[in-house]
């Protein structure tokens, strides 16, 4: 198995949130979804792992300023 690691692009934060959330054994609502993509990952550093285009692994860099 290859894995891509790489910066989250923009069309694929959502399917971010969702994958993270997985990983906390969390099934997000959609309306939770859209708010942290809308309002909580703006200056966070997304970046994740895909096998075959789909997310298996997150890593976030959360500003401190």
């Amino acid at each position: 198995m290859t894995l891509e690691i790489r910066t989250v692009e923009p069309d694929e934060l959502a399917n971010f949130v969702r994958a993270a959330g997985i990983a906390l054994a969390e099934r997000r609502p959609e309306a939770d979804v859209a708010w942290v993509v809308e309002g909580l990952l703006d200056g966070c550093a997304c970046r994740a792992a895909f096998d075959d285009g789909t997310i298996v692994a997150t890593s976030i860099d959360y500003p401190t300023e």
